[in-house]
This record gives C-alpha cells, sequence and structure tokens, in this order.
C-alpha cells in the first residue's frame, strides 16, 4: 500500500471533485431548474456518503487494514446511480481510473479481489442521464478508461472470467454503440474516435487474457471439454469441473475460450444476440466487412499473445481448427482488401506460433481461397490479388514452409499437390504477359517474382545444408561437363570465378576430361572447345593453369613440371590469336614461336618437332572458342579424342543399346509419348503460324479415333476409359490441339461435336461446360441452378412428356458396376472423370471461341449446326420478311393457309436430346463472338427457322429455340444495336398462333410457332418478353418489330398462368417506351388484355384500364414536346396529321370499349372518351378528323346500347347508364367543336345523325334516356341561339318533328 498521507490526500481530492461537480446542477439533473429550493435543502445519501468518508479517511492510520471496497463503495454507488448526469459520472469514472492508476490495488492488498470484480460490474453497469452528445461521449471514455486500468493494474490478477467477458462485452458495446444504431445513422452520430479506442482496449486485453495462457498449467481434457462447451455456458461449466486450474490468476482458459469464440463470430460475420450462437456476447446484427477485420486483427493478437501455449489447451485448439478457419473461408467471399489482408496475417501467425499442428486446415484455406485469389479466379479487384499474392509471399519466407507443405501434402496420396500448384502460380503470374497485352513489369509481377525468388532461396539454402561443398563442386563440375545446351559463354564466366567454390568447381570440370594420348594440341582443343573462354586475363589464367596441371597429370613424359604445361598452353592461345586475328598484320613465325619458349620447360627446350607440330596444327586448324552451342565436330584435329572417348564409353555397359524384348515394350510408351507430344503440339503451333490447313485436322481426327470406348454401347464405357492410358492421352492431347490451335481447324469440328455429344448421352459432360451454358445461355448460375431449360416444356414431336421423364429418370439411376465394382474400376473411373473433367478443358473450345479466326469460327458454328442431324427444312418465309407480317393486311389470307405448318411429320434421323445441346453451344458461340453477328447469324437464323418452323421437330426444342432467341436479344441489343434488325428479323419466327387457339389474333400473321408448344411454354416466354422489353426496348427503332413484338405480349396472355408477366410486359411498354412507331400497336395490346381480364381476370382489371390513361396522357405530351421544337411547315402539316390519326385511333379504342358487357369497363371508357373529347382542342386536331370520330366512333355505340336498352339482356346490364352518359359525351363534344366543324361539309348530316340519337335515346322509355337527351337538346339549342344565321338554318332543314321526338314539342 502507498504512504497513508499520499493515499487519504489522494482520496480527499477525488472527493472534492465529485462533491464540487454535484454542486454545478441541482439534484445533479439535466435542468437545473427543475426542483424547488426546498428539494434541494433535503440532505441526499450521496453527499452524506462521501463526507462520511472524508471524515474517516484522516482517522485511519493502518491503512493495510482498510477493505479497498470501504473508500470505493461511494464512487462505484454514483456511477450505477441512472438519475445522475452523465459529467457527475464522468468525473467519478475518473477518479476511479486515477486511483487504479495509481497503484492503490496490489496483489497483497486484503479485498483486492472483491474490489477489482466490484469496480468491473458496476462499471460495466453504468448508468447515467443524458446531457449532450460531446458530454456523453465523454462518460464513454471514461468507462473504457476503468476497464483497461482494472485489467491492467496489479490486483487485475483477481478478476474472475466472468469479470473480463464483462469487461470485454462493454467495450466491443460502446465502440460499436449497438447495431441499431451502426444501421440507423441518423439516431445519433457513431464516433470513430470512440469505436477506435474500444477496439484498441479490446486488443489490450486480448493481450493481457492470452499472455496469461503461458503461467496456466493444463488441466485434464474434462476441463477442456468444460471450456469448450457451447453457448454462454462455458464458463459456469468449466468452474463447475472438478479439475482446478494451477495458476496465480483468478481467469484463465475459460474467458480466452469466451472470447476467441466472439472473435471467430465476428470473423464469419454472424449474429451474436445469444439465439443459437456459441457466445453470449453480441457483436451486432448483419455482415459488415469492418466486424471481419476487427476480429482478424484481434484472432492475430491473440495468436501472438498466446504463443506455444494455445497448443496445450484442446479447447483453444479445436475452435481454431474447427471454427476460425471455416470463418476465414467465409468471410473470403468479401470484397473487401482488408478481409484478405487480414486472414494472410492471420494464417502467417498461425504457422509460426502452432506450425505442423494446424497444416491440414492450412492446406484447405491456400486451396480455397488465397490460391483462388491470387490466380484471379475469385478476386474483385487487382489489389486484392495483389494482397493474396503478398500473403503467399510472406509464407514462402518463413523457414521450412515450403518443405513442410511438399511433404505432408505433395508426398501424400490423400492430399493435394500444395507445393506444385503453388509454384505454378507464382511461375504465371510472374511472367508479364497475359490478355491485357502488357508487356511491363506490374506490382503483381514483381511479387510473384519475389516469392518465386525465396522459393528457390529456401531450396538452395536446404541443398547447401544437405550435400557438402566438395560433393556440391563435383556434381556442379560434372553437371557443366556433360549437360547439352547449356551456354558456353555462361560456363567459361563460372568457371573463371576467384571464389574458393568455384575453384573447386573448375578442378572438378576439368578432371572430368582424359588427355591420356593425345597431343597437346589436340588435348586444348577439346578443353576449350567446351566452354567459350572469357575475356579478363586473370580468369584466362586461373582455367589455362588448372588446364596445365591436368595435362601434366596425364602425360608427365614431355613436361618437367606444371608449370611448363601452362605456359605452352598459354603460348598456344596466343599463337592462335596472332595467326587468325586480321587485325594483326604482322604474323608470327616458327622460328619467333620456338624462341619464346626457350628454358620454359624447367631449364630445358621443348623439342623441336614437338613445338613445330603444334604451330602448324593451329595454323591450319583455329582453336574453336564459340559461344555457340552445337553438336561436337566430328572431323578436324579435334575429332580423334571424339572418337577415343566415345571408344572408351563403348567398352563399358552405360555405352552399349539397350534392346527390350517385344513384351514389354509397351510399358515405357506412355513415357514416349509425354516426351513427343509437346513437340508436337508446337509442330501445330507452326502450322497455325503458318496457316498451314490440315495438320491439326488430320491430329484431330486421328486423335479421335481413340475415343472409341466412350460410347454407349460399350460396357462400363467410363471404366474402359480409364483403363486405357492411351485413350486418355490422346483425349487431353485433342482438346490441347483444338484450345490452342483452333485457327488451323476446319472439317475435324465435327468430330468434337460427336465427342462432346457422347460425354452428354454418358452423363459425364464437364461440370464447367455445365456451368458455361447454365451461366451464359440460361442465366442462372451452376450451383444449385439445376438442369438446362428446366423451366421449357414440349407437347408435340419424338421423345417428349413421359418418355423423356422416364429417360431422365433412368439416367439418374446408379449403374450395377459403380455399386459392386472393384476398387480398381472406381479408380479407372475416377481417373476417366478427371481427365475429362479437369484436363482437356472442353469448356474453353467454346468460351474462347471469340479469338478464333473467321474460317474456323464459321466452320466450328457450321459443325454445331450439322452435328445432330439434317432438321426438316421448313416453308419459305414470304418476301420481305418481317416487314410484311407486321403490315398484313385482309386480303393475304390465302398466303396464311399456305404457310400452315404440319408438325405431324417426324425426322427419324434426328437426334433430339443432341439438338438441344448443339443449340445451346451454338449460342454460346453466338454470344462469344457479339462482334461478328453478322458473320454467323445468316446460317444461325437459317438453323432457329428450321427448328421453329420445322416439321416434326420436338416441342422441347422448338420452346427451347423460342426462348434462346428471346434471350439472345435480350443480352445483344444492349450492347449492339448496329445489330438490332437481324436479331428483330429473328423475333417473327416467335409470335403467330393458329387462329383456332386464339381467334382474337390477328390470322393473318405467318403461323410460326406450334400453337400446343406456345401454350405449355407461354409463362417462360411471357417472362423473357418483359425482360427483352426491359432491357432492349431503346434498340427497337421498327414498327414491324413491335408488331412482333406486341403480339407476342397478346400470344402468352391466353395462358392464364402468363397473363399476370404478359400483363407486366406490355405496362413496361405503355410507362417507359411509347414512341409514334408503337403507340397504335400498344393501344390495340391494351384493349386486348382489357377485353381478357373482364372474362377472365378481373382483379387485374383495374391495372389493365389505368394503360389507357397513360396512352391518352402519353399523346398530350408527345404534342407538347414537338409543339416548340421549331418544325418546318411541312413537318407541322405531318405532324398535324400523325396527332388526329392517333387522336381518332383513341376515341376509335375507346368506343370499342364503351360497348363491352362490363359496366366498369364501359364506365371507365365512357370517362376516358369525354377527356379524349375535350383534349382534341389542345391537341390541334383536324376538324375533319374530329367530325370522323363524332359519326364513325362514338354515335355507333350509342345507337347499339340504345337496343340494349329496356331488353333485360344479361349481356349488358345498366345499358341506359352507359347510353345517358355517351349522350352527355356526345353534346359536349358538339358543343366544344361546334365552330369548327360547321365549316365542313357533312355537317348537316352530322347534325341530324346526332339529334336522331338524341330521339333514339328519348324513345327508349327510359326516364334517365330522356332527361340526358333533353339536357343535351337544350344545350344545342342554346349554342344554336347564340349563332343566329345557324339557327335561321337549322329552322330550314326540316328536323322539327325529330325535336318533338325529342322533347314532345
Amino acid at each position: 500500500m502507498e504512504a497513508p498521507n499520499r493515499l487519504a490526500l489522494q482520496l480527499d481530492a477525488e472527493i472534492s471533485a465529485v462533491i464540487t461537480a454535484m454542486r454545478q446542477n441541482a439534484k445533479w439533473a439535466v435542468v437545473p431548474g427543475k426542483y424547488n429550493e426546498e428539494d434541494q435543502m433535503e440532505p441526499e445519501p450521496h453527499y452524506e456518503d462521501f463526507r462520511s468518508l472524508r471524515r474517516k479517511i484522516f482517522d485511519w492510520e493502518d491503512w493495510s487494514a482498510v477493505q479497498p471496497l470501504e473508500f470505493l463503495a461511494p464512487f462505484l454507488k454514483l456511477v450505477r446511480e441512472p438519475e445522475v448526469s452523465g459529467p457527475i459520472t464522468g468525473v467519478a469514472l475518473t477518479a476511479l481510473w486515477r486511483l487504479l492508476s495509481s497503484g492503490v490495488l496490489g496483489v497483497q492488498c486484503k479485498g483486492a479481489a472483491e474490489a477489482v470484480n466490484a469496480i468491473v460490474d458496476n462499471t460495466t453497469q453504468c448508468k447515467f442521464e443524458a446531457t449532450s452528445p460531446a458530454s456523453d461521449e465523454v462518460v464513454l471514455f471514461n468507462i473504457l478508461q476503468v476497464l483497461q486500468a482494472v485489467v491492467k493494474c496489479e490486483a487485475g490478477v483477481f478478476l474472475t472470467d466472468e469479470s473480463i467477458c464483462k469487461a470485454y462485452q462493454a467495450a466491443f458495446m460502446l465502440g460499436n454503440l449497438d447495431a441499431d444504431l451502426r444501421s440507423n445513422r441518423n439516431s445519433r452520430e457513431v464516433s470513430e474516435l470512440l469505436t477506435h479506442y474500444s477496439r484498441q482496449i479490446m486488443g489490450e486485453v486480448t493481450s493481457v487474457v492470452f499472455e496469461r495462457l503461458q503461467e496456466l498449467e493444463p488441466g485434464s481434457p474434462a476441463a477442456d471439454e468444460a471450456a469448450a462447451a457451447g453457448g454462454g455456458s462455458s464458463i459456469s461449466a468449466a468452474h463447475n469441473t472438478s479439475v482446478s486450474y494451477r495458476s496465480r490468476y483468478s481467469h484463465g482458459l475459460p474467458c480466452a475460450v469466451e472470447v476467441l469464440s466472439f472473435l471467430i463470430d465476428c470473423v464469419a460475420q454472424r449474429r451474436l444476440d445469444g439465439e443459437g450462437g456459441s457466445s453470449g456476447m453480441s457483436s451486432g446484427s448483419g455482415p459488415d466487412d469492418e466486424y471481419a477485420m476487427f476480429g482478424l486483427a484481434m484472432v492475430h493478437r491473440a495468436v501472438l499473445a498466446g504463443g506455444p501455449a494455445l497448443q496445450l489447451h484442446e479447447a483453444l485448439l479445436g475452435l481454431l481448427h474447427r471454427e476460425l478457419f471455416a470463418a476465414m473461408t467465409a468471410a473470403a467471399q468479401s470484397a473487401s482488401l482488408g478481409v484478405v489482408a487480414g486472414i494472410c496475417q492471420v494464417l502467417l501467425a498461425v504457422w509460426q506460433v502452432l506450425g505442423p499442428c494446424s497444416m491440414l486446415q492450412m492446406e484447405a484455406v491456400l486451396q480455397s481461397v488465397l490460391l483462388r485469389l491470387a490466380d484471379g479466379k475469385d478476386a474483385a479487384s487487382p489489389e486484392q490479388q495483389e494482397a493474396a499474392l503478398e500473403g503467399l509471399l510472406d509464407l514462402t519466407r518463413c523457414p521450412g514452409f515450403m518443405h513442410a507443405v511438399f511433404l505432408s501434402c505433395d508426398c501424400r496420396l490423400e492430399r493435394s499437390n500444395l507445393f506444385e500448384d503453388l509454384a505454378g502460380l507464382l511461375c504465371r503470374t510472374a511472367f508479364p504477359g497475359g490478355s491485357s497485352g502488357s508487356r511491363g513489369l506490374g506490382p503483381m509481377h514483381l511479387i510473384s517474382l519475389e516469392a518465386l525468388l525465396a522459393l528457390l532461396a529456401a531450396l538452395a539454402e536446404s541443398a547447401e545444408h544437405a550435400v557438402d561443398e566438395d560433393t556440391l563442386a563435383q556434381c556442379i563440375g560434372y553437371f557443366l561437363r556433360v549437360c547439352p545446351g547449356l551456354n558456353k559463354t555462361t560456363i567459361g564466366e563460372l568457371l573463371g570465378e576467384p571464389d574458393r567454390f568455384y575453384l573447386k568447381v573448375l578442378d572438378a570440370f576439368t578432371s572430368t576430361f582424359n588427355f591420356s594420348g593425345l597431343s597437346f594440341d589436340v588435348g586444348l582443343r577439346t578443353f576449350l572447345e567446351s566452354f567459350k573462354l572469357p575475356g579478363e586475363a586473370q580468369k584466362i589464367d586461373r582455367i589455362i593453369n588448372t588446364f596445365g596441371k591436368a595435362y601434366f597429370k596425364n602425360a608427365p613424359d614431355i613436361f618437367a613440371n606444371e608449370d611448363a604445361a601452362y605456359i605452352l598452353a598459354y603460348s598456344v592461345i596466343m599463337l592462335n590469336t596472332d595467326r587468325h586475328n586480321s587485325q594483326v598484320k604482322k604474323k608470327m613465325e616458327e622460328a619467333e614461336f620456338c624462341r619464346n619458349l626457350r628454358g620454359v620447360n624447367a631449364g630445358q627446350d621443348f623439342p623441336k618437332p614437338f613445338l613445330s607440330g603444334i604451330y602448324h596444327s593451329i595454323c591450319s586448324s583455329p582453336l574453336r572458342m564459340s559461344d555457340t552451342v552445337g553438336p561436337p565436330a566430328v572431323t578436324g584435329p579435334a575429332a580423334t579424342a571424339l572418337w577415343a572417348l566415345m571408344a572408351e564409353r563403348t567398352s563399358k555397359p552405360r555405352g552399349s543399346a539397350l534392346i527390350l524384348p517385344p513384351a514389354v515394350r509397351h510399358c515405357f510408351d506412355t513415357m514416349m509419348f509425354r516426351l513427343v507430344w509437346g513437340q508436337s503440339v508446337h509442330a501445330m503451333g507452326l502450322a497455325a503460324h503458318y496457316d498451314v490447313e490440315g495438320v491439326a485436322d488430320s491430329a484431330v481426327l486421328l486423335l479421335a479415333k481413340f475415343s472409341g470406348s466412350l460410347t454407349p454401347a460399350i460396357p462400363k464405357p467410363r471404366v474402359a476409359f480409364g483403363r486405357d492410358k492411351k485413350a486418355c492421352a490422346a483425349v487431353e492431347m485433342m482438346f490441347l490441339i483444338v484450345t490452342r490451335y483452333g485457327d488451323c481447324i476446319r472439317s475435324s469440328w465435327s468430330n468434337v461435336l460427336e465427342l462432346v455429344l457422347r460425354l452428354d448421352k454418358l452423363d459425364i459432360l464437364p461440370p464447367a461446360l455445365e456451368a458455361l451454358l447454365d451461366s451464359d445461355v440460361w442465366g442462372r448460375r451452376a450451383a444449385g441452378a439445376g438442369s438446362r431449360r428446366g423451366g421449357l416444356g414440349g407437347g408435340v414431336g419424338v421423345g417428349s412428356g413421359f418418355l423423356r421423364s422416364v429417360t431422365q429418370l433412368i439416367a439418374l439411376q446408379e449403374p450395377e458396376y459403380e455399386a459392386k465394382g472393384s476398387p480398381t474400376e472406381k479408380q479407372y473411373e475416377a481417373t476417366a472423370l478427371d481427365v475429362l473433367h479437369s484436363k482437356c478443358a472442353i469448356q474453353d473450345v467454346f468460351a474462347d471461341s471469340r479469338f478464333l479466326k473467321q474460317e474456323a469460327l464459321q466452320a466450328l458454328v457450321a459443325a454445331i449446326i450439322s452435328a445432330p442431324g439434317t432438321l426438316p427444312r421448313p416453308p419459305p418465309l414470304a418476301a420481305g420478311g418481317a416487314q410484311q407480317h407486321a403490315a398484313a393486311g385482309p386480303g393475304s389470307g390465302d398466303g396464311a393457309k399456305q404457310a400452315q405448318i404440319d408438325r405431324s411429320g417426324s425426322s427419324a434421323m434426328v437426334d433430339w436430346e443432341a439438338a438441344e445441346l448443339c443449340l445451346d453451344l451454338l449460342l454460346v458461340v453466338l454470344l462469344r463472338n457479339r462482334d461478328r453477328l453478322s458473320l454467323l447469324w445468316p446460317p444461325v437464323f437459317d438453323h432457329l427457322c428450321a427448328i421453329i418452323r420445322g416439321k416434326g421437330v420436338e416441342g422441347t426444342l422448338v420452346a427451347a429455340a423460342a426462348v434462346g432467341l428471346l434471350r439472345l436479344c435480350q443480352r445483344l441489343l444492349p450492347c449492339k444495336p448496329e445489330a438490332a434488325e437481324p436479331l428483330l428479323r429473328g423475333l417473327q419466327l416467335v409470335p403467330s398462333l393458329d387462329p383456332e387457339v386464339v381467334p382474337s389474333l390477328d390470322p393473318e400473321l405467318v403461323p410460326s410457332l406450334d400453337p400446343e408448344v406456345a401454350w405449355l411454354n407461354a409463362e417462360v416466354i411471357a417472362a423473357e418478353m418483359l425482360a427483352l422489353v426491359q432491357v432492349a426496348s431503346p434498340h427497337i427503332k421498327a414498327q414491324w418489330a413491335w408488331a412482333s413484338a406486341c403480339n407476342l405480349i397478346k400470344m402468352t396472355s391466353v395462358r392464364p398462368e402468363a397473363f399476370p408477366v404478359s400483363l407486366e410486359a406490355l405496362r413496361w411498354v405503355v410507362m417507359h417506351s411509347l414512341t409514334p412507331l408503337n403507340y397504335v400497336l400498344a393501344l390495340e395490346a391494351s384493349v386486348w388484355f382489357i377485353e381478357r381480364a373482364a372474362l377472365e381476370h378481373t382483379k387485374l382489371k383495374e391495372r389493365c384500364l389505368a394503360l389507357l390513361g397513360r396512352l391518352a396522357g402519353w399523346l398530350e405530351g408527345w404534342s407538347a414536346s414537338l409543339a416548340g421544337a421549331g418544325l418546318s411547315a411541312q413537318q407541322l402539316a405531318t405532324f398535324a396529321t400523325a396527332k388526329s390519326e392517333f387522336w381518332l385511333y383513341l376515341v376509335e379504342m375507346l368506343a370499342k370499349l364503351a360497348e363491352h358487357p362490363d359496366l366498369q369497363v364501359r364506365s371507365a371508357a365512357t370517362a376516358m372518351l369525354q377527356t379524349a373529347a375535350v383534349s382534341a382542342e389542345a391537341l390541334g386536331v383536324l376538324p375533319g378528323s374530329i367530325e370522323r370520330g363524332l359519326r364513325e366512333r362514338m354515335l355507333p355505340p350509342v345507337e347499339l346500347l340504345n337496343k340494349k336498352v329496356g331488353s333485360k339482356a344479361r349481356d349488358m346490364p345498366q345499358a341506359e347508364v352507359t347510353v345517358a352518359e355517351l349522350v352527355r359525351v356526345v353534346s359536349k363534344a358538339m358543343l366544344l367543336h361546334l365552330p369548327v366543324l360547321v365549316a365542313l361539309p357533312g355537317f348537316a348530316s352530322l347534325w341530324l345523325a346526332v339529334l336522331g340519337a338524341l330521339a333514339a335515346a328519348a324513345a327508349t322509355g327510359s326516364e334517365a334516356l330522356s332527361e340526358a337527351a333533353a339536357a343535351a337538346l337544350q344545350n344545342l339549342l342554346i349554342m344554336l341561339h347564340e349563332m343566329v344565321s345557324l339557327g335561321l338554318w337549322v329552322w330550314g332543314c326540316g328536323w322539327v318533328g325529330v325535336l318533338e321526338g325529342v322533347v314532345g314539342w
């Protein structure tokens, strides 16, 4: 304990600070005037507590006998008081922090354990009245300070597991301000500083907890199991066990397990609210990359703090192995760069700390996460790929890691080839090339290169430890001597190095030569031909000196010592330079050469014939010191040494040939094929480079013959193929040729397609190809997406309906040999699947078709079309294409009858299942070659036409072609507007129906799509049509294309299940894509949908009627947009005519609906008709069009409905109500437009027609109609009275009798 006076003074200062803060606010509340004076005068318990404590502190003499809670209790009580304002609570917390920081609580202090646990309990339950955001945040900082101080103080060893967890949870909650504040930032701004400080506190607590594990002696496995128990009960379960921890700490494994479990849940981004989670703590709700990064940082800190002690506790090790690695794999799905970097750091820390016991988990994460990210397969950005590569770089730098990977993974049958995959990845990513076309070294390449160098450095370091220097020098010297193809210049530079090790290499290299029986010049030639002398004189001197020693050892009779051989060799080299260098004008003579060598041989001269022979040999044939790599010379002076060497080797066992018996020669076929296939492929590359056709076709045709075992006719085809190694290698090489040199392939595409179709028959089509078809053609991912064309059905043709279902059911059954097959057969089958699914890359043939040349691509498309057989030829389309179909008039009925399709026939030569797969492949190729659509579209269009309009075509194939055509338009129109016309011409194949199925559709359209197929697949086609208009409607610029689209929408609505989807497609067109090109078509389609909704879909009637309002509003908006556009007089006249025609057609459709049996439809149509009549003046409709609208559109419904009044016909209820509304509409239209109508020649007849309709309405006997007719007539007479001249004319027209009929006058 501290000195009494010092502690007493410190306590007195803290008490004074708290009392001062309390006095600043009455009742310590937020509003000072909240309480009256009488309340303020009342004594408060908190005042009394602090005053009492103040009196005691100076009376205590023996502070060692004082329990800490006696002087801490008032502060703790104030902290938990909910009615105390924030500033007061903050002062109390600050006092606690100062007392803890001053070392008041020590290990020897009595009652320290109760005190520290009480501080944590009270601080984590701190409550106060909020004042302002800034003041409240200060209080939260104070809470974090107290929690940090109590954990790190000397008496913190007495904290229980429960207290540690409380402090940890409180720190997390304060930093994140709970999940609600994170999801609703408007409620309160989250302080980044508070979050950072809280996480810093959590990091310190994590380090403290896991560092103390090193002093904890492990208990029995039962204790570990209890500590690892699920949920928040792990702490209590551990305390209830009979095994106790032998440690000076009151906390240990249980809180470490709890903290680690919480951090792992943060990494996995799971909701931890106690509902089924393994932790009682809460990390908020919803996935958040910040949680994952925070969790990874904390786990990294925990692993480093725990160190090797983590291996001693099964509970912690089990959490790391079972939960952490799974959580990191899940977190890696995020696109966050910080998450990837955190995973890399955790993996590095786990390897450094835990080492071999985590290799299995490390292998799984490396294979499924880091390698895929580093290869760019799952990386969301180049930065994420770089982060993954940096993680691999850190691991390769770890001593022993790469060797451990190789021995633990690659050298075991049941494990993956992790070392090979890692090395291959680094080699690929270090190469500065690829599809991007960049040839410079980027950051990614440099990281990969550095990792590759680190890997090689690890191998070199291991080699230095494994082999002694002398042995290594011998091996390198022999390698440099016998290995062909090495660079001679590099060898010479290496041999001339002055390093001690390289001098040993030079000696070893020279010792491989046998100079016995060779003349001096021949021996020197043989020696110098094996490398190129370096340019540095010192290096040359070292090399020649070594040669002199070696030659003297083999020929001691000529030379007196080693120096003599060395000097002579150097002189011969100088002679060679002098005699054969063109820049030397004065050549050395023989006498001069002999004179220079006087007394060299230990004071004696060399024999003159000996020197003369050397001189003439060098003069006639120079020394070969070229850096060119080539075969050894078999002629010339050096040939003698070569033939002597070969004769010597022939006498040894390794020099004679090995002749194998015929029975065992096949054992080496696989090795020989592996050696030759690479060169063969390179030969294909040369053929591709020089456009040599026929080479690749011949190779593919030859290799395809080996795939004969892959046919349903052979029993157990998978086993047979896997057993035949030649077939496996041939098929692998065939697809390698196809993928690399497809530009050279023409006729052999049919062999490739034949093999793919056979694989589909055997149900072993590669999953990657299935995924390509699902994602490219049918818009689904392969995982969990089901089979292709899952939503399509067919009702006609061969192989449909029940038979197809039975075929699929049989295909799903396990073959008998799979259930009873031996392990060898299963192994063969696995080999076959591995070759076909992993090594052949069949999907790349179609996915990478965009890189093929034009001729090869056309040949591929032709092969796909012809692979399933010859389809029936459809009847020819009428000349003019889609424009004639869209504009077909009433007089073209005979042509339509002639074009009717007879699908009763059959085509026995077509494989319909293969045709469906080929259609999918064709669509994939077309989508991948959108830039060459004009080149491929003619044969594709003919093929689609043959499917949709051909005889005897299976219904499923027809439906797939129709839907595929729509999806082609969806995918290509937005990105290829110039291809709109050919694509939309293909749309003409789809929308026509037999008039017997839908009598309301235009019977003159060419009936392309079979009625039964259209009926079964209406919902799917409607959904595709909705998607088409949503993404591609701005690119439809032709009226005939809109006609096909609108007819297709109407066609699909016939089926009740497809009606809502078809309505949504039409609604999209009306709401977002109206143009003058499709206005009339959309208006017709809207009336069609209203009529069908009134009969079969009453709940959708109002949505259909709303379309008419949008159509009328669009006409007004279109007119207003062009009114001030600065058009010429001719353009204005055309514009006025178009507006009048649109208005007239709108009135016609509304009048048609006014005659509908449904009262709601009639009422809505009548109301819109009145609006249209009123808007005619604002639109500027021509007077003639207004007159036609009144006479030909508005009056006929009045006459028709007059006949229904009083007839009690059930098909027209309340007809008199509609007639009265129509009378008002006609009267209002006449009144509004009378000034312009009177000038028309036909006004008299119009006038009489109107009065006649009024008279007929009055004559029905309905009182409501009589009143409506009289009111209308009265309004007309008032207008006539104002127009005097017109009134005089009217009285002379003889219509008084009509007037009497209306009003009885």
